[in-house]
């Protein structure tokens, strides 16, 4: 019998929610659900660039499947846990779980003498070298706060935000220069982070002010980003939820010797 059959399904489990989000995610912004208006401010000048909001996010419905994600990552954690505890010949009980931390000192005095009493010693020195606290192995933590908050107030806080912006800057004095080859290019286009992530953003809210002339054409990638500080502040949610299944999934892997022998 697979000793790691639960808490892998788990993280498949949590797969399937993520792949469910991509999707939700991919429907809401392939329907063009924003567009930024510029207006000119009279006292300086400026080009400030607003978001209009044609289609509210559908935030509740994004925060309950990234709420369920979350949930079976951590739960695949408890069940390593107990499977570990159980390959020691020990019964898991209710007070059984994988310890996250507050801090390395909470851990090292707290957590670890509890560990030491109901793993093999294996699995105890993986375990310690794991550093399942914040200002160690950070998305442990992470991932442990989101899942209280998501038990107790039942909704994580989703929102819009700027991913990238994308300029087009004509070259100076041409509309057009050549490139060789016979091509030319009438613009080139830089791509960048907004060095100032607006979360939540709302409707209306300036996402970029062009303080020189002339205004270049710009453009805007909308992403959802999850912004739960100071768990974590506006991360795109898709990639902050695969970088935490990944870990997950690995640290399960880091026991499966131990278990096989």
């Amino acid at each position: 019998m697979d000793k790691l059959k639960g808490p892998r399904a788990k993280v498949e489990r949590a797969d399937k929610h993520i792949a469910e989000l991509e999707s939700t995610i991919k429907g809401f912004i392939d329907g063009d659900p924003y567009e930024v208006l510029g207006e000119e401010e009279a006292e300086t000048g400026h080009l400030v660039l607003r978001l209009h909001e044609k289609i509210p996010l559908p935030s509740r419905n994004i925060s309950l499947i990234a709420g369920d994600a979350v949930h079976n990552l951590r739960s695949a954690l408890d069940l390593l846990y107990c499977a570990l505890v159980k390959d020691n010949g020990g019964t898991p009980g209710t007070d059984d779980a994988f310890r996250i931390s507050k801090h390395r000192k909470s851990f090292e005095s707290g957590a670890l003498p509890e560990i030491e009493k109901r793993l093999s010693s294996g699995a105890f020195k993986v375990m310690s070298n794991l550093q399942p606290y914040r200002g160690g192995h950070n998305p442990f933590w992470q991932l442990h706060q989101l899942d209280i908050i998501d038990k107790h107030r039942l909704l994580l806080t989703t929102t819009a935000s700027v991913g990238e912006v994308i300029q087009t800057v004509s070259p100076v004095g041409e509309r057009e220069i050549a490139i060789g080859g016979g091509l030319t290019v009438s613009g080139i286009k830089l791509a960048y982070a907004p060095a100032d992530k607006r979360c939540p953003l709302n409707d209306g809210d300036e996402v970029l002010r062009q303080t020189t002339k002339p205004h270049h054409d710009v453009e805007f990638a909308f992403q959802v980003a999850l912004h739960e500080p100071p768990i974590v502040e506006c991360e795109a949610i898709l990639p902050f939820l695969t970088h935490l299944s990944s870990g997950v999934g690995a640290t399960i892997s880091l026991f499966e010797p131990i278990l096989n022998t």
